[in-house]
């Protein structure tokens, strides 16, 4: 025997609370009742049984609920640490590319001002008429 307690709020169809076998007077609740069995469940895969109470007929049923997919394993604290390494060293790789690109660039600026200035010189030297 069972004793069902439904869900005291809602429409005429509840959920069961709870279902107590062996019930002491003091879990005895208004409008909790007996039962001598329990309807058969017959969830389809991928789904539980909710068990539900019809008050207008006094029926008992299951409805049966989408189990929820587990959630999204989150990566451990080691894998995220060597994700972060991973990334950092690759920034590093980039940033390092970046420099030797920039340093070329550097380089070649100055070589062409070193060019430009002698240039200038030997106009200034062709337009004085003067030879260095």
């Amino acid at each position: 025997m069972f004793y069902i307690i439904p869900d005291k709020f809602g429409g005429n169809i509840v959920r069961v609370q709870m279902i107590i076998t062996n019930t002491a007077p003091e879990q005895k609740v208004e409008g909790g009742f007996y039962v001598d069995e329990l309807p058969i469940v017959n969830a389809p895969e991928g789904t539980y049984p909710v068990l539900m109470f019809k008050k207008d007929t006094q029926e008992l049923f299951y409805n049966y609920e989408a189990i929820p997919l587990p959630p999204e394993p989150t990566p451990s604290i080691y894998d995220q640490v060597a994700e972060l390494r991973l990334k950092l060293d690759e920034a590093n790789a980039s940033n390092l590319l970046a420099l030797d690109a920039l340093a070329s660039t550097f380089e070649l600026t100055l070589d062409l001002q070193d060019k430009i200035m002698t240039l200038q010189t030997e106009i200034e030297t062709l337009k004085n008429g003067t030879v260095a």
